[in-house]
């Protein structure tokens, strides 16, 4: 009974082999077995039982490897909470499948053969209802211990050299095992405040005195636009400087401007880096909450939008898709925001798939007020993959786009479906920008990436000019305001930009922005951890911010 799932669990897994490390076969191997084992008590059918358990480990494998491909990421349990999020975007979804045709053909087939096996194979006398409900029962509690740290049944996950990173765990010490180890590591506590830490970095880095928001003047309006897919395709090698992107080079001259790493793969993880700039936190640290607008988030938490909310601002959200995405109806209240305008409120004007940034940035314009200050969060849409067979609304325009020779006609296309859109996105930026140079009203203005765009044979092609991978590039961000503001170059992450946008707004707007202010000044350049980028603190600073963030996202 364990040779079926022992073969199909090393034939299916990439860090896995029939002749790999024994314990390392055995554990990745041990929850199928089980899932086995408990479909044949509750069918009596072993046969069809031993299908199913198979049946079920390929889709697993299956669905990550199609993960991978699109987000380069591997699966995790947190994932079934996403499920929704698919089924009711179906139709957005589907458009990153393939050979679908095929899939529903092998889906009939192996419904088929289960339908079959449970009409024919006959019942196992042996077990009785009482054998049938005490094995299944003993399995249910094997497969909860595993999951549950410290107890007996718990798996060594030091003596296996397992990595908290899902990704490179799974590299290394295969899925399965990867999966138990997250599940556990789920049912941990958040890490435990150190207030010792915590007290000695106010010490070492006191805080500034606050600014007197009575005395100078109106409070500025502020407008941040995260641009889907943004990132500048001259760092890719052989492509050189992208012409499309000339309004965004112009404001970013007389702007703070520079690089951004964030917490996403290439293509996907939008709700990361929204999450990073909203709470000043840095996900590096909570590598249990790959999705915290989900595990996280609750009314009133700590957040940009909240703190503004108490100053005075009124708070809006805009979204020009469905609310649902991304839990964004649930979350967005919870951070503070008023209002949430999502696809239903702007201008049915689409480029592509999805509602363009022109029509975005002109329910921007519209919504902006004179009288009372305004904080405007909006996240793009139309740079949204997937990138073939993409009907746009300038096919000259699109069809003229230089890329190099060496791409294959595919690739090709799909590179200038991401410039050409790049382009609309620049250019309704100078839109936006002219706009907010034009009001009397003093307004903040920060533009900036998500992350880059599916483009999986353009970079395996190309390569960049860094020599890092897709997920440790960056994106570009800027930052200005219709008044004088310090212009800098500073290369940040997202968790960090909301206390630029608070020094330019010559606000105070509480301790987390306060803390990572300072954290900020002794960021020296990037670091790669987990297959991604991150702002590099000195040892002692970097523990600084892990227990600075859990004490404020906890409220201790």
């Amino acid at each position: 009974m364990l040779a079926v799932p022992f073969l199909t669990v090393t034939m299916l897994d990439p860090a896995l082999s029939p002749f790999s490390d024994p314990l390392l076969g055995l554990l990745n191997t041990l929850p199928v077995f089980l899932l086995t084992a408990l479909l044949w008590c509750l069918t009596r059918r072993f046969l069809l039982s031993t299908t199913l358990a198979a049946g079920a480990t390929a889709f697993l494998f299956t669905v990550n490897r199609l993960k991978f491909r699109e987000l380069q990421d591997v699966l995790v349990p947190h994932d079934v909470r996403l499920i929704g999020q698919v089924l009711t975007n179906a139709e957005f979804f589907v458009r990153y499948t393939r050979w679908g045709v095929i899939a529903l053909l092998v889906g009939a087939a192996g419904l088929a053969t289960v339908a079959a096996l449970a009409r024919f194979e006959p019942a196992d006398p042996r077990l009785t209802p009482l054998r049938r409900f005490a094995g299944g029962s003993l399995i249910v509690v094997m497969l909860l211990m595993m999951t549950q740290p410290g107890n007996p049944a718990s798996w060594p996950f030091e003596r296996l050299n397992t990595d908290p990173r899902p990704t490179t765990s799974a590299r290394t010490t295969g899925l399965i095992v990867t999966l138990v180890r997250v599940t556990t590591d789920m049912s941990r506590e958040l890490p435990q405040f150190d207030e010792g830490v915590v007290a000695d970095f106010n010490r070492r880095y006191p805080p500034e005195s606050a600014t007197n928001v009575e005395s100078r003047g109106p409070l500025p309006d502020i407008v941040v636009v995260m641009s889907e897919s943004y990132f500048d395709p001259s760092v890719l090698r052989g492509v050189g400087e992208v012409p499309q992107l000339k309004a965004f080079r112009a404001i970013a001259a007389g702007a703070t401007s520079g690089a951004l790493a964030v917490p996403t793969g290439a293509g996907g993880g939008t709700m990361r880096t929204e999450f990073e700039f909203l709470t000043g936190t840095s996900l590096r640290h909570l590598p249990s909450h790959p999705y915290p607008y989900y595990s996280l988030i609750r009314p009133g938490f700590p957040s940009l939008p909240n703190i503004l909310r108490g100053l005075g601002y009124q708070t809006i959200a805009m979204h020009p898709h469905r609310p649902t995405f991304w839990n964004r109806n649930i979350a967005y209240p919870d951070l503070g925001f008023d209002v949430f305008l999502s696809e239903r409120s702007f201008e049915r004007k689409r480029d592509g798939f999805f509602i363009s940034d022109r029509a975005l940035v002109n329910r921007i314009i519209h919504e902006m007020d004179e009288e009372a200050p305004q904080f405007i969060f909006a996240v793009s849409i139309e740079g949204h993959g997937p990138w073939t067979n993409r009907t746009v609304s300038d096919t000259t325009r699109r069809d003229a786009i230089s890329v190099p020779g060496v791409l294959s006609p595919e690739d090709a296309v799909e590179l200038k479906n991401v410039i050409y859109h790049l382009e609309n996105t620049s250019e309704a930026l100078r839109q936006l920008h002219v706009f907010v140079e034009s009001r009397e009203r003093p307004t903040v203005l920060l533009f900036f990436g998500d992350h880059l765009p599916t483009l999986n044979g353009v970079y395996e092609t190309l390569g960049f000019d860094s020599g890092r991978s897709a997920a440790e590039q960056t994106v570009p961000y800027l930052l200005t305001a219709n008044y004088s503001i310090e212009k800098q170059q500073v290369d940040t992450c997202p968790y960090f930009l909301a206390s630029l946008v608070l020094d330019a707004a010559r606000l105070d707007a509480g301790p987390a922005f306060s803390w990572n202010r300072r954290l900020l000044d002794s960021v020296r350049g990037f670091a790669t951890g987990g297959s991604r980028l991150h702002c590099a603190l000195p040892e002692e600073l970097d523990l600084a911010q892990y227990h600075l963030q859990t004490g404020w996202i906890t409220g201790r």
